[in-house]
């Protein structure tokens, strides 16, 4: 494997899709020439070309052209890219070497110490603000996020990083393949069931990746290069997550007094989801940190965002002072001393130029005075999320939603908890499933989503068009509107805010 801090050249099939253009850019940041296509997303593409990364949209698939793009050392795509592609069989015949992004990643986190963010929902947003927190504190950092950000001039990409922050895919079991020294885990639900049989199976995958992060923090608590052990901050109300975490003991799970609520400490948003009060070790004593939330982010997210930053950067300088308070002073609750007030206002500034993610959350604009969300939200729990973030921003309180499922075998496995999820929202639509990786036929996607739409007390809509005229008849002045989803309704956005 080519060592990715080597720049090189590297030619991208797929280069559009989340996984292929986080690492091309990441590679780009490294002083790699990135060149490549995609036959489909072209205003990803656009964006990737305004960065300096040569990608080109190309609906019948390209091949390198050494005259412009250069003789490629690497071809980098996409695990969705079949063998047949042209350029992957050029490569083949041309002995070029092949690799997706995750076998790019797993290198990266054997060659710089990583933060693994890993979860069922919220790991672009937790490690996009991980990311920002560091950078602001001194940091030089590079992160691995599938999202994009909503400014186009901000990255994730550093030339030369001390520390990396990288997403931790479960689908497929891809996160298995990294060896990152600290582990957050967001949560644990059953997803994926193309890739995992029940809830077991996938609770069984997240233990052997918290196995390896706990196995590697043994190994290097003597390296005297290393100013803290690894950690594994978790979610406590979290069965899956608990579980997981301490399947391998209490020993090496450094970050409980973050992690787990009944430990030394944690985090917990404010009832309107506007802070987190983070406690510091003290559940009982002195006045609990309160840090403000994006309104583009979970509150869940910043906690984790805050307490992984905080464990970092205890090795020269955390939020709380551990040598500033005397044990008088800390069994009676005085440890106004020890706090670090700098860091503290180091990291509410930073949440408040937190960068936006595209589709995460996303506030589109004002349409007819309704508020008009763009999220990836394609599990229950997250359509719950999201319906409180919307409620929030709306002036009447009420959300409606525009969803469209993605695979039918996770619309099946799920079917009641998204049935639970759009029963909550003011009004709902249920578009036809979108089968990604699947051979579902037009017919069975269509009976699907009107099942779920008859279930739920839904709208049926059999296509995007008709998302505008719905919003138009079931919404009034003062709500928001949500339109979620991981496949084609990203395109809605045009149809209710159209680019010039």
């Amino acid at each position: 494997m080519l060592d990715p801090f080597t720049p090189a050249r590297v030619f991208c099939v797929g280069a559009a899709g989340s996984g292929v253009r986080a690492m091309a850019e990441l590679l780009h940041g490294f002083g790699w020439t990135v060149a490549g296509t995609d036959r489909g997303k072209p205003d990803v593409l656009a964006r990737m070309w305004a960065k300096g990364l040569a990608v080109t949209h190309d609906p019948e698939g390209r091949v390198w052209d050494e005259s412009t793009d250069g003789r490629p050392d690497l071809l980098l795509y996409s695990p969705a890219v079949p063998p047949t592609d042209p350029a992957r069989r050029k490569a083949e015949a041309e002995g070029v070497p092949q690799a997706t992004h995750i076998d790019l990643l797993a290198e990266l986190t054997r060659r710089r110490e990583t933060i693994a963010v890993a979860g069922t929902h919220g790991k672009s947003s937790t490690a996009a603000l991980l990311v920002h927190l560091l950078r602001c504190s001194g940091k030089r950092v590079a992160g691995f996020v599938g999202a994009e950000p909503v400014d186009p001039t901000y990255s994730f990409a550093d030339p030369d990083p001390e520390l990396l922050v990288v997403e931790a895919c479960e689908w497929n079991r891809h996160f298995l393949r990294l060896e990152p020294a600290h582990a957050v885990i967001t949560g644990v639900e059953f997803d994926h069931p193309d890739s995992y049989r029940d809830a077991a199976e996938l609770e069984a995958a997240f233990e052997v990746f918290c196995r390896g992060v706990t196995e590697r923090a043994a190994l290097a608590m003597d390296d005297p290069n290393r100013g803290v052990n690894g950690f594994l901050l978790y979610a406590y109300d979290s069965l899956g997550a608990r579980r997981a975490a301490k399947s391998r003991g209490y020993a090496l799970l450094r970050g409980e007094a973050y992690g787990d609520y009944e430990e030394a400490g944690g985090y917990e948003p404010a009832p309107d989801g506007s802070a987190v009060t983070m406690r510091l070790y003290l559940p009982e004593q002195g006045e609990p940190l309160r840090f403000p939330v994006p309104v583009h982010s979970h509150p869940e997210n910043v906690g984790f965002a805050i307490a992984a930053a905080d464990y970092v950067l205890r090795r020269t300088d955390g939020l709380w002072r551990h040598d500033r308070v005397s044990v008088r002073d800390f069994l009676r609750g005085d440890v106004s001393a020890a706090t670090n007030v700098e860091l503290v206002d180091r990291f509410t500034a930073a949440l408040c130029s937190a960068p936006a993610l595209r589709r995460r959350c996303e506030l589109l604009g004002d349409w007819h005075g309704r508020a008009v969300f763009d999220d990836y939200a394609h599990h229950p729990t997250a359509l719950r999320e999201t319906r409180v973030i919307a409620q929030q921003a709306a002036a009447s309180g009420r959300a409606a939603i525009a969803f469209q499922p993605h695979q039918g075998g996770r619309t099946e496995t799920l079917f009641h908890k998204f049935v639970g999820a759009l029963s909550g929202y003011a009004a709902a639509a249920v578009l036809p499933v979108f089968p990604a990786r699947e051979t579902a036929s037009a017919a069975e996607c269509e009976a699907m989503s009107r099942r779920l739409a008859e279930a739920a007390g839904a709208t049926y809509l059999p296509d995007l068009d008709a998302l505008v005229g719905w919003a138009d008849d079931s919404t009034r002045p003062g709500d928001a509107v949500v339109l979620a989803g991981a496949g084609d309704i990203d395109r809605a956005r045009d149809l209710f805010f159209p680019t010039a």
